[in-house]
């Protein structure tokens, strides 16, 4: 794996142009499952996910963001259900570009932005089955604190993320 010191990553808000490459992302099975509601909550296409993203984004009740590195979108990330001084975060990295460092960069950034909103503990629920995405948790300082049927929820302060 790349060393996430050394990736180009920005984060950026979505925009109507996403539409495409999000729906080829669609198409791999693991992004589709991350993805809450797709399908069965009226959610079936990548412009309502961008519309969805928007929209929230827009009201301030959660911040999405496109994944960059070095100018090509490589995937999502959120953050949601903010409450008092938490909140949860969700991210996706196309299976072209996993393995380079792109969510441990993207993750560090949004953990940032989450600090400066007043967030300072962060939680993500991931399925006991990803064990790339535990790995990465756990490199990062988050602690597993939790368990949801067949998911595993972990959290750490914002502050403390680790690159």
């Amino acid at each position: 794996m790349t060393n996430a010191a050394y990736v180009h990553v920005t984060l950026r808000s979505p925009r109507a142009s996403d539409a495409d490459w999000i729906g080829e992302s669609l198409k791999e099975k693991d992004i589709a499952e991350s993805i809450p509601g797709l399908g069965s909550a009226g959610i079936s296409s990548a412009n309502q996910i961008l519309n969805h993203a928007l929209l929230l984004s827009a009201e301030l009740k959660e911040h999405h963001f496109v994944i960059e590195a070095d100018g090509t979108a490589v995937g999502m990330c959120v953050l949601y259900n903010i409450y008092n001084d938490g909140a949860e975060i969700g991210y996706w990295v196309c299976s072209a570009y996993r393995r380079k460092g792109y969510a441990t960069a993207a993750i560090r950034i949004l953990a940032g932005k989450a600090y400066l909103i007043g967030v300072r503990r962060i939680r993500a629920i991931v399925m006991r089955s990803n064990s790339a995405s535990i790995a990465l948790l756990n490199l990062m300082g988050f602690k597993a604190s939790g368990n949801v049927g067949d998911q595993v929820e972990y959290s750490a302060d914002t502050a403390s993320i680790k690159a």
